[in-house]
Parts: C-alpha cells; structure tokens; sequence
C-alpha cells in the first residue's frame, strides 16, 4: 500500500469513527429522553393511582353517609306514621266525649249533679285530649324541620 491509499484509508476510518460516534451520541440522547418520559409518566401514574385512591375513599364515605340519612328517613317516616294514627285515635276520643257530652246534656235522668260532675269530667277529658293532639302536632312538625334542616345540611 503507498502512502496515498493509507490517507485515503485513514481519512475513511476517521469519518466511519465521527459517523459512529454521531450514531452513539444520538442512541444515548434518545435513551436519556425515553428514561425521562419513562419517568414523567410514572410520576403521572402515581399522582392519578393515589387520585383514584382518594375518589374511592369519598365514594365510600358517601356510601355510608347516605345509607344513615335513608335509616333516618325512615325512622322519620314511621314516627310520622305512628303520630297520625295516634292523632286519628286521639280525634276519635274526642269524637266519643263529644257524643257523651251530648248525651250528658240531653238526659233528663241523671239529676243536676250528677251532670255538673260528668260536664266537668268530660271539659276535662276534652281539654286533656286537646292538649294530646296540640303535643302530638307540635312534636311531628319539629320532627320534619329537623329532617329537612338535615337534609340541607348534607353534602352534595
């Protein structure tokens, strides 16, 4: 080989080497970007896996919260139930004492005392069942403010 061909070889290597070294750099760029966005998305995994975690928490909690409003719901509904038959029941009392308080009136057998005593008895009776019926009333209508003050107050 003569002196020209070992440049003109030389001078080949030496562009093959530049042509490999660009190729290495390049891979290692490209490896170094592809560790990078390896890592940006397991970091973006992360953060929406311990978002689901949470979601999953507040689902549950609002789980429980809402079986416990639709227990009270119902228990709420049963006392109202309960409060209506027992107005119905007090109303047909009251109903019964008016019938004998007519009757009362209307007897001529019974002498005057005896009726003062049973008028009496039965203002009595009346005002008592009166007062049965404005409790029963007063304690039903609280009763349903506070479910609905309840309801409101719960979250969306």
């Amino acid at each position: 080989m003569t002196g020209a061909e070992l440049e003109r070889e030389v001078s080949q290597l030496k562009t093959q080497l530049e042509h490999k070294t660009m190729s290495g750099r390049s891979l290692a760029e490209v490896c170094y970007k592809a560790q990078t966005d390896m890592k940006t998305i397991q970091e973006e995994l992360d953060r929406r896996q311990e978002e689901l975690s949470t979601l999953r928490d507040r689902l549950a909690q609002m789980e429980t919260e809402l079986e416990v409003a639709i227990e009270e719901l119902v228990r709420v509904k049963t006392e109202r139930e309960q409060g209506r038959t027992e107005m119905k029941d007090l109303q047909q009392q009251l109903s019964e004492m008016h019938d004998e308080l007519d009757q009362a009136k209307n007897t001529t057998q019974a002498d005057g005392t005896e009726k003062q005593l049973l008028l009496k008895r039965n203002k009595l009776l009346l005002k008592v069942s009166t007062d049965k019926q404005l409790l029963l009333k007063v304690s039903t209508e609280k009763q349903l403010l506070l479910t609905v003050s309840t309801d409101k107050q719960a979250p969306n």
